[in-house]
């Protein structure tokens, strides 16, 4: 093997040359060089040995190393073996003979080993360079990179505020390569509890928005897709700090995964995302202490009246399911702050005005007073006035909205001063939307409207901070 004959040659220069410099006289610096190279590609001659069989490249490459070691042995040994002839005798003359008549000879041998020498550095050089050819050592290299890198990042968690510490962590129940969504990842944190607001004019989710903001400058969560107009929608985790995440979390026990339920009565979140559900697990409903629920993209069909037991529930995401009307029962759940109930149907068909598909809501919605994100809901009679009490919105989406409730709406609109995302369906294609607005919220960001209208209402123009507004309506019979 190349790594024996090597680290028998580094073996033998190593004492050599720090002990007997005077003895190798002119060659020690030549020599000095070809076991530093012979040392500095011993780390990656373990790989190379193993990947002999499978590389005829590597395989040459290994016996070159290896003569080369070899033939540096000999020349070594060599040199010495004749410095030490030099030396024999018994008598003051024998020692004057070999000074004076053999001093020629001597330098004449010194001089063809210095040559040899010499030519092995070169050799030794050339098969150093060659090992980058076959990517030889380069794992070594991006180990020490790694090292480095894990070392960086643990500083950086060291000197995370404690609460952030516990977000960071929370971060080791997502998958390898999972793109986390933004909004998403906040609501958990929100649910777990780890975010809270000090400030009173400040909401929860925009601490969770800066806690994200603080990890992804420090480099501790990648930015994995913005939206079209620059915004984040979702983030992901290199695999280098999620390595040191899930061997903090475990020192830590900050997780724990168990095959029995006897512990899952305190649990705070469900995630049931694309699960093969078509019935709600009753067994939920027991979860008293519950604050996040995702069904999202399973096949349920209804919720049971058992769902008022629920309340400290924070976020129900109902999206892609085939519910199409809530109980009222779901009025209970007073602290319900998302509310995420649509699907989307017949794109395929190209019909894009009623391929969104909302949630028939009990009358009496005015009173989850908490609730910040609501869509899809069919605007049922009566209903609409109920929205003028929920001022805490920031995303609303209506459809099926009649002409006759429009005033209603914008009523409830101009109430809702945090409001950033508004969508509106009328209930056809030919029903007018009215939607006059005297003084629109001044955040709103992003506006849908579906439906005929009159004319472009003239409040858009006043939105400055509108990023979005799409449209599928006619005015006056003319699509826009």
């Amino acid at each position: 093997m190349a790594e024996s004959a090597v680290n028998l040659l580094i073996d033998l220069l190593k004492p050599i040359i720090a002990n007997e410099v005077r003895l190798l006289g002119g060659i020690h610096a030549e020599v000095k060089d070809i076991m530093d190279e012979m040392e500095s590609m011993v780390s990656c001659l373990r790989e190379a040995d193993r990947r002999e069989d499978d590389n005829e490249g590597v395989k040459t490459w290994l016996k070159q190393l290896r003569d080369a070691a070899y033939d540096t042995e000999d020349v070594v040994e060599e040199y010495l073996l004749h410095l030490a002839s030099l030396l024999e005798g018994k008598g003051r003359l024998v020692k004057f003979i070999h000074r004076n008549f053999q001093c020629a000879l001597h330098l004449r041998k010194r001089h063809q080993i210095a040559i040899r020498v010499r030519e092995i550095k070169s050799r030794v050089q050339k098969i150093a360079a060659r090992r980058e050819r076959y990517g030889l050592g380069l794992h070594l290299e991006r180990e020490h990179r790694i090292v480095n890198m894990k070392r960086i990042i643990l500083l950086s968690y060291t000197d995370l505020p404690y609460n952030l510490k516990s977000c960071f962590l929370y971060l080791s129940l997502f998958p390898e390569d999972y793109n986390i969504k933004f909004m998403k990842l906040i609501r958990l944190w929100m649910a777990e509890g780890f975010v809270k607001s000090n400030q009173q004019n400040i909401m929860v989710e925009e601490v969770a928005k800066e806690y994200i903001n603080v990890l992804i400058k420090r480099g501790l969560i990648l930015i994995a897709d913005r939206n079209s107009y620059g915004k984040v929608i979702s983030c992901r985790v290199h695999d280098v700090v999620r390595e040191i995440i899930l061997s903090k979390a475990r020192e830590e026990n900050f997780t724990t995964f168990t095959d029995g339920v006897h512990m899952f009565r305190l649990l705070k979140v469900i995630d049931l995302d694309g699960m093969p559900l078509k019935v709600f697990p009753p067994e939920i409903t027991e979860l008293l202490h519950l604050r996040y629920l995702s069904l999202r993209d399973t096949s349920i069909s209804e919720l049971p009246k058992s769902i008022k037991r629920l309340h400290n529930l924070e976020t129900l995401d109902l999206k892609g399911t085939m519910v199409r009307e809530l109980p009222v029962e779901i009025l209970k759940l007073r602290k319900l702050r998302h509310l995420l109930v649509y699907r989307y149907d017949d794109i395929q068909l190209n019909r894009p005005f009623d391929s969104v598909k909302g949630v028939r809501m009990p009358i009496g919605i005015g009173k989850m007073l908490e609730l910040q994100k609501l869509s899809y809901l069919d605007g049922r009679p009566g209903q609409v006035k109920e929205l003028r009490k929920l001022t805490q919105l920031k995303r609303l989406g209506i459809i099926k909205l009649r002409t006759e409730d429009g005033r209603d709406l914008c009523d409830a609109i101009q109430n809702m001063e945090s409001l950033l995302s508004f969508s509106v369906a009328s209930s056809h294609e030919n029903e007018l939307l009215d939607l006059c607005l005297s003084q629109p919220p001044k955040l709103l960001q992003r506006v849908y409207l579906k439906g005929m209208l009159e004319s472009l209402p003239s409040w858009i123009t006043m939105l400055q901070n509108l990023v979005k507004l799409p449209t599928v309506v006619q005015i006056e019979g003319r699509p826009i």
